[in-house]
């Protein structure tokens, strides 16, 4: 559960449109001996969050068909539905998809998915962190055996730094500098 509850904004890309905007461009999807092809490619490769979550997406993808249409994954980023359904029917689960996919692609990194995004060690996220130059989104409480909190991190937030890849290395000279 996450504790920093913050007014519910509309997600917008660098040019101003809504982000389920773009994942739903970012859908492509044809029709070939009367199966249902969709690529997801293209919402991957353009979202953190979901490059970092394809498996979370791949089952938001299943849910989202479900019980109209099976899915079948045929590679990491395309699958084929068999349609139960009408083409309206199947237009509308395609266009709902692209919601519940921008749902998944700007939930709040924990530090593990964190690290896999950018390139620095344990010691200067939790160091970062505490100085603010990462700033933390929130925490979530899971509990093992005890209630442990886990700070949580904005994708925009590391999607912006992953542009200015210059500010890590200035962080790093500086934290140099300031132990020597």
């Amino acid at each position: 559960m996450i504790e920093d509850r913050r007014a519910a904004k509309v997600s917008r890309d660098e040019d101003g449109r809504p982000l389920s905007n773009r994942i739903r461009d970012g859908i492509r999807w044809w029709m070939e001996d009367g199966e249902c092809w969709v690529s997801f490619q293209e919402c991957f490769e353009r979202n953190l969050g979901l490059a970092l979550r394809t498996g979370q997406a791949k089952r938001c993808v299943r849910a989202a068909f479900w019980p109209h249409a099976r899915v079948r994954w045929e590679s990491e980023t395309q699958a084929v539905a068999q349609f139960d359904a009408e083409a309206q029917e199947r237009d509308a689960i395609l266009g709902g998809l692209a919601d519940k996919l921008c749902k998944v692609a700007l939930r709040p990194l924990t530090p593990r998915e964190l690290l896999a995004a950018l390139p620095i060690t344990n010691r200067e996220r939790l160091r970062w962190t505490k100085s603010g130059r990462i700033p933390r989104h929130g925490t979530v409480n899971i509990r093992r055996g005890q209630i442990v909190a886990v700070p949580t991190y904005s994708v925009t937030v590391v999607e912006e730094l992953l542009l200015d890849a210059g500010r890590i290395e200035n962080w790093r000279a500086s934290d140099l500098t300031n132990m020597g």
